[in-house]
This record gives structure tokens, sequence and C-alpha cells, in this order.
């Protein structure tokens, strides 16, 4: 499955460097685009183009030089924002698909009914189970 990463590469607190590397997975790409919604304001970039920009939503595609992505291998771009509001990017796709995984489901805890008949004097335990609904990782 083809992916994108995004990361902060350096952050000044008015601007930041933002890179972003798209992954081929086990298929070749012919050619990439990438869409993200962000409050921020590209100023520079490299290794990509801006195809759109309206509102808080950016779409981005590949340049003549690094459109072909071999299968498990990757291209990278960059770009430099100006920023008050944060370096956060969400919503991405690569090619029109969500890359982003799926939540996990966790596990749940529970822990069963349990009683014990206080006394007027010393301790009593009591034993209780506490289940976990499935392994967590």
């Amino acid at each position: 499955m083809a992916t994108i990463n995004y990361v902060v590469g350096d952050d000044w607190g008015s601007g930041f460097i933002g890179d972003m590397t798209v992954g081929g997975g086990g298929e070749a790409l012919q050619g990439w685009t990438v869409e993200f919604d962000a409050s921020f304001l590209i100023t520079n970039i490299w290794g990509a183009e801006i195809v759109s920009h309206v509102g808080n939503h950016y779409v981005l595609r590949n340049l003549s030089y690094n459109a072909n992505v071999p299968a498990n291998s990757q291209v990278t771009f960059g770009f430099q924002a100006s920023t008050s509001s944060g370096t956060a990017a969400s919503n991405l796709t690569l090619n029109g698909t969500t890359t982003t995984p799926p939540p996990p489901v966790l596990p749940t805890l529970s822990i069963d009914d349990a009683s014990v008949s206080e006394g007027n004097s010393g301790v009593t335990q009591i034993t209780f189970t506490v289940k976990l609904s499935q392994a967590a990782s």
C-alpha cells in the first residue's frame, strides 16, 4: 500500500519546515497527488508543486523528475510555512486514498462483582477477577 508520512523538521515559532515522504509500497506509483488540511500557509516548496490551496485545504503533486516512485521506494518533498496556529496537517490522502491507518481497537478491562461479609475486627481479604477483552499490543 502506498503511504504518505509528514513530519516537522524544524520549528522556530512563527514558521517551520515540513517534510513529506511518499512511499510506493509494494506497487509502483506513476505520478502522485497529496491532499491535506492545515491552518498554516506554505511560503516555499521544493520537490512538489501546489495545485490548489482553498481555505485550509492543500492539493500538491509531483514534479516531472519525481513522478515515478518504484515499488518499495520513496520520494520526499518539503516546504517552509508560516504559522501562528500550529504545524498539524490532517486528513492526508495520497492519490485520493486515505493512508492513515484506522485507529486500533483497544481492549476493554472489566472487573467481576465480588462481596465479603464485614466482621467486627481484623482484616478480611476479598478476591475478584479482572478480565482483558483481548491481548494488548
